[in-house]
């Protein structure tokens, strides 16, 4: 399905079916199809290019297939009335704002293991996230990943994580932060709200939360434990 394949089919409606065999959807390629319900993604595409389903304001269900590997640019942003999602589990790369201001989206987010990089504002406004899991591989979280999720009350993120951005985790609500990471990954000072830091319980691995007590930012949690993962 190349570029802009189907941009503003208003009258495409409901839930549509990918032949099993596609390998590839183009940028843009739904873009704004206010119509379209569902969305399901099939094993053989691996990319999902820039703003393909961007503004299908009325996409309710997502399931990204397994062998995708990128989701790109905007690839779903505004997508207003998303609630579930399902992240296929090669899925290395989120990029900058693909579920950006996807509001509905609610309860818990599973990122897979092989995810690497999360992109600048990725799940920016995603308001009704509750809790988030991110994989193993997590080396980078970018700038307001999640900012204004102010839903979300517990995060876990994995064993390789190096780098966290500013204001990518700024819920007030935050009751729980588990970092597998035995070394403190970077973070900045408004990484996480100043509330999250004073209140949030932070879980780091056994023998590890002396480096995180020495670190001059995570120092600011108050309530540093050891936990086994």
């Amino acid at each position: 399905i190349e570029d802009e394949a189907f941009k503003g089919c208003l009258g495409l409606k409901g839930k549509f079916m990918f032949p099993n065999t596609l390998k590839y959807i183009g940028a843009e390629a739904f873009y704004e199809c206010e119509g379209l319900d569902t969305v399901i993604i099939p094993d053989e595409v691996l990319k999902i290019h820039p703003s393909t389903f961007a503004l299908c304001s009325n996409v309710r269900s997502v399931v990204i297939g397994h062998s995708v590997k990128d989701i790109g640019e905007l690839a779903f942003g505004c997508c207003v009335n998303l609630e579930s999602l399902i992240i296929g589990e090669s899925v290395e790369i989120i990029d900058n704002l693909a579920f950006s201001s996807c509001e509905k989206l609610h309860g818990h987010l599973d990122i897979p293991e092989k995810i690497r990089f999360i992109g600048i504002f990725a799940f920016y406004d995603c308001k009704n996230i509750t809790s988030v899991s991110i994989g193993d591989s997590i080396r980078t979280i970018g700038i307001g990943a999640f900012t204004s999720c102010s839903g979300i009350e517990k995060i876990t993120i994995g064993s390789s994580i190096e780098y966290i951005d500013g204001d990518a985790f700024s819920s007030y609500y935050l009751q729980e932060i588990i970092i597998k990471s035995i070394y403190p990954p970077l973070i900045f000072n408004n990484t996480f709200s100043s509330l999250a830091k004073e209140k949030a319980v932070l879980y780091v691995p056994c023998n590890s939360k002396v480096l995180y007590e020495e670190d001059t930012l995570w120092n600011k949690f108050a309530h540093i434990q050891e936990a086994l993962f």
